[in-house]
């Protein structure tokens, strides 16, 4: 037996196209705020790290937002391994 055509492969489409049409114009996406990696400056593209080990905070300048997000990673698993880190 034949479906009738508005129940067919194609049925969908039209609901589709408007709901593409409606994401076409919702603003994007901004980046996720990383946890300890900031610019001080903002537009100055120089990027720090901020970490606490024993309370004590420490900041360290870092250059390009990518390496700073590397090197606190680094750094947080240094300081729960007992790693002993660079003197600020």
């Amino acid at each position: 037996m034949l479906k009738s055509a508005g129940a067919g492969f194609g049925a969908g489409v039209p609901n589709l196209l408007i709901w593409i049409r409606r994401c076409r114009n919702m603003p994007r996406r901004s980046t996720k705020k990383e946890r300890g990696v900031f610019e001080k400056d903002p537009g100055s593209e120089i990027w720090w790290i901020r970490y606490y080990i024993d309370g004590r905070e420490r900041r360290e300048k870092v250059g390009r937002k990518k390496d700073a997000s590397d090197l606190y990673k680094i750094r947080k698993a240094d300081a729960l391994r007992g790693v002993k880190l660079p003197p600020t």
